[in-house]
């Protein structure tokens, strides 16, 4: 199985590597993994904060990762917003 982190860009950036399933990280986090299924792969949530995600099907693994980082973003705020802190995103 390979990883997909945001912390090895290089390992995202090729989708080619002929793999069938895929850990994607976020933050330190294992948000899931995306398992192939024909031309798509499919997201299975391996944290509570990226059920959203749960079954939804991606083009290449590197969407899903950008999928799951915007979750984690979100989640960010949340936590920022309750504790009385802002922070900014920047897509």
């Amino acid at each position: 199985m390979s990883s997909f982190t945001d912390h090895h860009p290089t390992a995202v950036a090729n989708d080619n590597q002929g793999g069938d399933a895929f850990i994607i990280e976020t933050d330190g986090v294992a948000a899931g993994i995306v398992v192939r299924e024909g031309r798509r792969y499919r997201f299975y949530s391996a944290d509570a904060d990226f059920r959203s995600l749960d079954g939804q099907p991606y083009a290449t693994p590197r969407a899903a990762q950008k999928a799951a980082d915007l979750v984690r973003a979100t989640v960010d705020r949340k936590a920022d917003a309750r504790s009385g802190r802002w922070s900014v995103l920047t897509l």
